[in-house]
């Protein structure tokens, strides 16, 4: 999907922005699973409104059967990192390699996100791999796992369990 949003204090309201976002996904059959991967791209120019500042985050997404609740403003959270980054850019990609069924499934899952400022110094990018498990509970898709960066897997240092609300179905 491709979407932009224009903000105009001179039409109505009391901002100027534009917001330019794209969406991609795909499922892929693979031996028994499906190998699943989604980038999401927004790019901003001009001055948002609090809430539609560009950040990833460590806050809880509310989802509920397949509905972001809070609409276009997704909370972006890379699985296994704590922290906010805020900025004009920002870019999220994951890949999961997902074998289940409807109701239930287990995954091998990796995200890869930054978010920045044009003209500043990009910090790096976070990258965290980890396994998570999925159930369908009335319409309510919750995941539990475990994921933290891939530097900290390389130290040995154990995880965190999560336990979250998803938006996207085990399949």
């Amino acid at each position: 999907s491709f979407k932009i949003d224009y903000a105009d204090k001179n039409f109505v309201g009391d901002m100027n922005y534009t917001r330019f976002t794209t969406d991609l996904f795909i499922n892929y059959p693979l031996g028994l699973g499906i190998l699943y991967s989604r980038v999401k791209a927004i790019f901003m120019n001009g001055d948002p409104s609090a809430q539609n500042r560009l950040a990833l985050t460590d806050d809880i997404p509310l989802y509920q059967s397949n509905v972001n609740i809070l609409e276009d403003n997704e909370i972006i959270n890379p699985r296994g990192w704590d922290g906010t980054r805020y900025g004009n850019r920002l870019v999220l990609n994951t890949l999961e390699y997902r074998i289940g069924s409807d109701k239930f499934s287990i995954a091998a899952i990796s995200d890869i996100a930054n978010a920045w400022n044009v003209g500043n110094t990009i910090e790096d990018w976070i990258i965290t791999g980890g396994y998570e498990m999925r159930f369908n509970l009335f319409g309510f898709i919750l995941a539990c796992g475990q994921a933290q960066t891939f530097k900290n897997w390389e130290k040995d240092i154990v995880p965190d369990t999560y336990i979250r609300l998803t938006l996207i179905n085990p399949f």
